[in-house]
């Protein structure tokens, strides 16, 4: 017998909108029931006609994801979660934070809100003491991706990220072009543990020729370079 899978696991992750003016109502950090798909947010301050606008605080970066079932259409069908994007120090929070909030807060029960906004219940979440859900492979995957062939840069990333290779659940293989190699150099990594921190060093330590394994079994590569315990 199959394990059931927790509902957000059913969760189709559409768009979020950023607003500098969350909400200042009662705040909420109980999670509600899993629903189907994540949709677009909505602008700042927004509200239809015969809505009171809920009162609002300094400007604050937060995000608000409307979430419904896979088939909800109409605005009433769905939930606006309001998540902040800053700690309690105001120092901003990482996208993968946010994602795991979110996650929690679609796989239990509905809060009780009697706000709104363009048609949908808000809900402003209580981060405070919110446990993130834990990242799938999937996200560890495309964080990696994201970051070595699409960074927030103005020159293109080099190396160049050229291809990657699966090499298990927790790890993958990465393909880069390195100027002084006769051919790609493949970088062996793991999907969990100090991420943030390789991914910041990785361009740089694939050049490091010290480091270079050569590699006879990879036909897409010459040299392989190892950081699975980095």
């Amino acid at each position: 017998m199959s394990t059931p899978k927790p509902p957000y696991m059913n969760c189709e992750i559409i768009a979020c909108a950023t607003t500098a003016t969350p909400s200042t109502t009662s705040r909420v950090g109980t999670p509600r029931a899993g629903r189907g798909r994540v949709g677009a947010g909505d602008d700042v301050g927004a509200h239809t006609p015969g809505e009171q606008p809920s009162r609002r605080t300094p400007p604050t970066p937060c995000s608000r994801c409307g979430v419904g079932t896979a088939d909800a259409v109409a605005a009433h069908e769905l939930v606006a979660y309001e998540i902040s994007l800053s700690d309690e120090d105001d120092e901003p929070v990482t996208a993968p934070l946010v994602l795991g909030r979110l996650r929690t807060l679609v796989s239990g029960a509905l809060p009780v809100t009697d706000m709104s906004v363009t048609g949908m219940s808000l809900v402003i979440a209580d981060t405070a003491d919110l446990e993130p859900a834990n990242p799938t492979r999937a996200d560890q995957v495309l964080r990696v991706l994201r970051t070595l062939a699409w960074p927030f840069v103005e020159n293109p990333p080099s190396p160049t990220l050229c291809g990657f290779l699966f090499t298990g659940s927790e790890g993958m293989r990465l393909y880069f072009a390195v100027e002084k190699a006769d051919g790609l150099i493949a970088a062996d990594v793991r999907l969990t543990g100090a991420l943030t921190a390789l991914l910041a060093a990785l361009a740089s330590l694939v050049e490091e020729e010290e480091r270079w394994v050569t590699d006879t079994a990879d036909p897409h590569c010459v040299h392989t370079v190892n950081f699975v315990t980095w």
